[in-house]
Parts: C-alpha cells; sequence; structure tokens
C-alpha cells in the first residue's frame, strides 16, 4: 500500500520530542513511556511483573506547575481515526485525581500546543 501522506504515530512522537529537544525547561524532562508494542505473553508477563501498566499515557512531562504534580500525555496519530482505550481513559482519569495532569493528543502539533499552555500554567 502506498503511503498516502499519513505519518505514523512513532513519526509524530519523533516530532514532538525533536521539538523539545533543545529546550533546556522542557526537552530533558519530557520521557517516553515504552509502553507500546507488541510481546509475546511470556515477555508481556515479565514486564508487567517489572512494573509494566497497560494503557499508562506514551509521556510524562516531569515539571510541576501551581496547579499540577506533572503532565501525562498519551498519543495518537493527527488523523483522529484512533480513541482511547479504555484502559488508557482510566488511566487519565486516575491521574487526574492523583494531581497529574493528563491529557491525549491528535499528532505533535496537538502535543506541542498542550504542553506549552500547561507550562504557562493555563
Amino acid at each position: 500500500m502506498k503511503n498516502l501522506g499519513i505519518v505514523s504515530e512513532h513519526d509524530e512522537c519523533v516530532a514532538l520530542v525533536q521539538y523539545f529537544a533543545y529546550k533546556p525547561t522542557i526537552g530533558p524532562f519530557l520521557i517516553h513511556i515504552p509502553n507500546e508494542g507488541k510481546r509475546s505473553a511470556r515477555a508481556g508477563k515479565k514486564l508487567k511483573d517489572a512494573g509494566l501498566r497497560p494503557g499508562i499515557p506514551d509521556y510524562f512531562l516531569a515539571v510541576p506547575t501551581k496547579k499540577y504534580s506533572g503532565m501525562w500525555v498519551e498519543m495518537k496519530r493527527k488523523n483522529g481515526r484512533y480513541k482511547l482505550t479504555g484502559e488508557q481513559a482510566n488511566w487519565i482519569t486516575k491521574l487526574l485525581e492523583q494531581g497529574y495532569y493528563a491529557t491525549f493528543a491528535f499528532g505533535a502539533e496537538d502535543a506541542i500546543s498542550k504542553i506549552l499552555r500547561y507550562i504557562d500554567d493555563e
């Protein structure tokens, strides 16, 4: 199948990280949580035993604001066809209850905008 200009979620994530790479108050603190990917049952159990949590958002921004302890972002592709899973929605709710800002973003531009608003404490 020919690529019709649809950017992958991975490409969106790379663009997000590259945008903040040289911003010293954000870039070093934007942490990817490698929670995605298909694994064998054995590998999945091994990771869960070590603390893997299905549905946890893709990124954590370890920068507190006056309102929040940090920010979690679940990335989705820009085209918006992908929705949060039940586990992802539950984690966003749990993280909000714990004093974090938690959200999802459709593509790098959306994530960048939400992170900048968060940093500006809006």
